[in-house]
């Protein structure tokens, strides 16, 4: 019985420490909108990414982005696309941000060479906003920033620690249920 309870005791000591010591996993995944195109039309969309080299922002430039997707509903103006990983030509991401809420760099671009989607807080390429557009001539521009919400992406440790506290929650249980029928 000794050593069921020095068994739980570790094991609910190395959950706390695991759990406590864990730091929030390097790559990050994040989901991003876009309204205000015409007839309600939006952008929906995700990119995976890791700051390597500590500067604050995501770069694909910088082969910081390692996934990517984004699609546009469509409407009378531009049909409804979707592009992929392949057809990111750049997205610059501020940490803790919207894309085109304060940073004149930051942007998304991407084409399939049929359809494209770009957004900029304003640079020399971009007007504030972003624009759909199809290789036909066709567009639709929005002046609304993209709002990126983080993905909650499981820590490793975090998920080990968790794992540990509940088999150290089950010893314990077990250790009372066996001490409770000891004194029946």
């Amino acid at each position: 019985m000794k050593h069921l309870t020095k068994l739980s005791i570790a094991a609910t000591s190395a959950a706390l420490a695991l759990t406590a010591t864990s730091q929030a996993a390097s790559a990050a995944s994040f989901n991003f909108f876009q309204g205000g195109y015409s007839e309600g039309a939006s952008i929906t969309g995700m990119f995976t990414g890791e700051d390597l080299d500590n500067d604050g922002a995501i770069a694909s430039f910088a082969d910081e982005v390692t996934d990517y997707m984004v699609s546009f509903s469509g409407n009378s103006r531009v049909p409804a696309f979707s592009h992929s990983f392949p057809n990111l030509a750049g997205l610059i991401y501020f940490l803790g941000s919207d894309i085109g809420d304060f940073f004149d760099i930051d942007g998304i671009l991407s084409a399939d060479g049929t359809t494209s989607y770009g957004t900029s807080a304003g640079s020399e390429f971009f007007f504030p906003g972003g624009n759909v557009e199809t290789l036909a001539g066709a567009f639709d521009v929005t002046q609304e920033f993209v709002t990126v919400t983080p993905k909650g992406v499981p820590e490793p440790n975090a998920a080990l620690g968790l794992g540990m506290l509940g088999l150290g929650a089950f010893y314990k249980r077990k250790l009372n249920q066996k001490q409770h029928n000891g004194k029946a």
